[in-house]
């Protein structure tokens, strides 16, 4: 199959209950060493991002969010099993809670 073009970099982001982000964490898949330009279709790569949260951060939960972003800013879009648009990122179930 095709491989994936043009490259993009990944987007992890913690958010406040506010929506805004409090910590995040940008690079391309596996800091570079994965360009997206080389994935293949129904290929599955596992990535790690690390966020470094503020010493100041409140404890409390905080909602996840991760996607996909091109060099223009424009993001690539999260589609449903439906074929039809969902968001142009996908946000965790689960949240990270800070104690």
């Amino acid at each position: 199959s095709k491989p994936w073009t043009p490259r993009a970099s990944v987007f992890v982001h913690a958010l406040a209950s506010s929506g805004r982000t409090v910590a995040q964490a940008d690079s391309e898949p596996d800091a570079g060493r994965l360009p997206t330009t080389g994935w293949l279709t129904d290929e599955y790569l596992a990535d790690t991002h690390v966020l470094d949260l503020p010493a100041t951060l409140p404890p409390g939960a905080y909602r996840v969010e991760i996607g996909f972003y091109f060099s223009d800013g424009s993001r690539l879009p999260v589609i449903g099993a439906d074929g039809q648009f969902v968001d142009d990122r996908l946000v965790l179930t689960t949240p990270l809670v800070v104690n």
